[in-house]
């Protein structure tokens, strides 16, 4: 094993996804978590045990990567919430038009909430239709963030969504 490798350590889900929020944080997990991902191939991971693997300039490359996925996956969250928020407000536009939502109007906190939950669903929605950089098993960390996000904004969506529908007055 070579002395520069990192230790291999796949990380959860829920820290993937939270690591988009740090640069530091993201390439500090992308590096064992890839490196354990590349390990689960019987090939690499006899070439790991030899020392073999990874090659010198293996980190390098592995963080200049985790640095252009972290960037394109934080521009595709960003450009489909700011598309999820164009289709909220013109839904919101096309109800004031119909003379449904007013400032005189007593507010339905469930039509409120039930709004909210469609727009996260519609994030997660225009995410599922914006896909990362695909790899090879699809394990990747930043494959791993960017599907963790789409599940948690659709639950969260379809959650608000239900209970908005059951919401009493």
């Amino acid at each position: 094993m070579s002395n520069a490798a990192p230790n291999p350590k796949r990380a959860s889900a829920i820290c993937a996804m939270l690591s988009v929020l740090s640069t530091k944080h993201h390439i500090a997990l992308a590096i064992p978590h890839n490196l354990a991902t590349e390990l689960q191939s019987g090939q690499i991971a006899e070439a790991y045990k030899a020392g073999a693997f990874p090659q010198p300039t293996w980190q390098q490359e592995t963080e200049a990567l985790a640095r252009a996925d972290l960037v394109k996956l934080r521009r595709t969250l960003l450009t489909t919430l700011m598309v999820a928020i164009a289709l909220l407000a013109f839904a919101l536009a096309i109800a004031a038009s119909a003379g449904k939502v007013h400032p005189a109007l007593e507010p339905d906190y469930g039509k409120v909430i039930t709004w909210i939950g469609g727009g996260f669903a519609a994030w997660a929605g225009l995410l599922q239709l914006s896909p990362v950089r695909p790899t090879f098993r699809g394990s990747m960390l930043h494959e791993v963030a960017y599907g963790t996000t789409v599940r948690v904004l659709a639950l969260l969506g379809i959650l608000l969504a239900g209970v908005g529908a059951l919401w009493w007055q």
